[in-house]
């Protein structure tokens, strides 16, 4: 389906078929991949309870002009129920079988709104009871359960064994839903088809459940896949136990590594793998360490994750100033600015599944770390996927 939505946690894209064949009663976990009702944004979470019957103000799971949309029931009257669908709020009569199941929360950011709950559910009825599109209110409570927490991220975030060890739960805890992906991305591809040649050896750093290792060894290319969560190498080990591929795994990470694991002609970073990496000293000394395991003209490949523009009001902002100021006081202790966390997509809600991760604030603060390291860039496939080699 083009252009979806909904998305299915672990899945595809939600359509009316798709989502007419849910369990009912059983919580299903979407993603919002397109901009729905108020407060709902692109990105977040929504827990939906197919066949649940809803009431006004509730949101609900909708088949509108032939697509799935979350909206707001206004009014039931039986046969018919008008719903508010849309940022803009606009209204629409609706068959009642159009109606397929109801939200019961929201994941938004570090925020867990119970939907059907005090002062959500009354929220919700007092939207219904307001004119169309004067559901703005609802994004302004949303801003105010932030204020309750005003420092998140936090101030101090942790130690560098304490981020490891709370991402290693975090992707263990979604082992279901990486292990369901197998195919190559668009800059993967190019990746292989470019740079990659049959027989060379390729080190595949947070390899996770193997989607990457097993289509670089289809290629003829001897993989060796590390990754810090228990869980995914074992997904892994399952996937690849029958294939009879060149692939070895372990859980392991680079620092960790014998000089007698190489040399490898190139070093892959998983999708986000190096921004997972707790410390700018710790990538830099990361980065150094997988320089010295390449053999001559060998390369590593590497996705720093580039921060998106910040609200001039926002938490991320204000708790990166203090940092900053923080830190030229002489308190190390403090987190480094761009240093988050943020929620992964477990099929379950899990506590653990926030997890570490660095945004730079742009290209050349990354290359600037990539240069400590004794690297340089090449080129740039992608955003998230450069090509550096050993500087001269």
């Amino acid at each position: 389906m083009d252009d979806p939505s909904l998305i299915v946690v672990g899945g595809s894209g939600l359509t009316p078929e798709s989502a007419r064949a849910l369990a009912p009663g059983v919580v299903v976990r979407m993603m919002v991949y397109r901009s729905a009702v108020r407060p709902v944004d692109v990105g977040d979470v929504v827990e939906i309870v197919p066949g649940l019957p809803g009431r006004a103000g509730d949101l609900a799971l909708c088949v509108h002009a032939d697509r799935c949309e979350l909206g707001r029931i206004i009014r039931d009257d039986g046969p018919r129920v008008e719903v508010e669908i849309g940022r803009a709020g606009g209204r629409h009569v609706l068959a009642a079988g159009a109606v397929l199941g109801v939200a019961s929360a929201l994941e938004q950011g570090d925020l867990l709104l119970e939907l059907r709950q005090g002062r959500w559910r009354a929220a919700g009825r007092l939207a219904a009871a307001v004119p169309a599109g004067a559901g703005r209110f609802l994004v302004a409570l949303a801003w105010l359960e932030r204020l309750r927490r005003p420092f998140f991220p936090p101030l101090f975030m942790g130690s560098e064994a304490q981020l490891l060890s709370r991402l290693t739960a975090a992707y263990d805890a979604e082992v279901e839903v990486t292990g369901r992906e197998t195919e190559l991305q668009p800059e993967e591809q190019v990746l292989l088809d470019r740079y990659l040649r049959p027989g060379q050896r390729l080190l595949d750093v947070g390899c996770g459940a193997g989607r990457e290792a097993v289509a670089f060894a289809r290629a003829g290319l001897s993989v060796a896949g590390i990754d810090v969560a228990p869980a995914m190498i074992a997904l892994a080990r399952e996937r690849v136990r029958d294939t009879k591929l060149p692939i070895e795994l372990a859980v392991a990470e680079p620092l960790t590594l014998p000089a007698s694991a190489g040399p490898f002609d190139a070093v892959y970073f998983s999708p986000g793998i190096y921004a997972h990496i707790p410390g700018r000293e710790r990538r830099v000394r990361t980065l150094a360490r997988l320089r010295t395991l390449l053999a001559p003209n060998g390369l590593i490949v590497v996705g720093p994750v580039l921060a998106q523009p910040l609200r001039p009001l926002s938490r991320a902002r204000l708790v990166d100033v203090i940092r900053r100021v923080g830190r030229r006081a002489g308190f190390r202790r403090l987190a480094e600015p761009g240093d988050r966390f943020y929620r992964g997509h477990a099929l379950d809600r899990a506590e653990t599944s926030y997890r570490y991760i660095h945004y730079f604030r742009d290209s050349a603060e990354a290359e600037a770390e990539m240069r400590d390291a004794g690297l340089v860039v090449t080129e740039q496939l992608h955003p998230a996927c450069w090509i550096v080699r050993p500087r001269p």
